[in-house]
């Protein structure tokens, strides 16, 4: 992939597996944004874990608006836990937002259109 050729945007980024983060990211292909998501505390960047906070000095500044949930590098098994904050009932694949997700009214919908006149 090359740098700068995607957008990551309004992506529920969770990864169960233990020591693997919501992205694996190497500094020559990075996002060309990357924002309005919902993420865990750990990213693998350039062959490091890292916290999100490392993510976003990583890739000059992304994610600005993107929500941190309850996992973290020292606790990835706790993604089910963050899967019921987020969704009805994810044992059973029922994947619509929780009364209390708080991935609820967080979007942009004219964000596309906005980044797009700002190329």
């Amino acid at each position: 992939m090359r740098a700068g050729s995607i957008w990551n945007a309004y992506n529920i980024l969770l990864n169960k597996t233990p020591g693997n983060g919501s992205m694996t990211v190497e500094s020559d292909s990075l996002p060309a944004i990357s924002d309005f998501n919902i993420v865990q505390d750990l990213f693998q960047l350039h062959g490091n874990n890292g916290s999100f906070a490392d993510w976003q000095a990583f890739s000059g500044g992304q994610d600005t608006h993107s929500q941190v949930v309850g996992i973290s590098s020292t606790l990835p098994s706790t993604v089910p836990v963050a899967l019921q904050t987020l969704f009805v009932n994810p044992a059973a694949q029922d994947y619509h937002l929780a009364d209390t997700s708080p991935a609820i009214d967080t979007g942009d919908r004219y964000w596309r259109f906005r980044a797009r006149s700002n190329c």
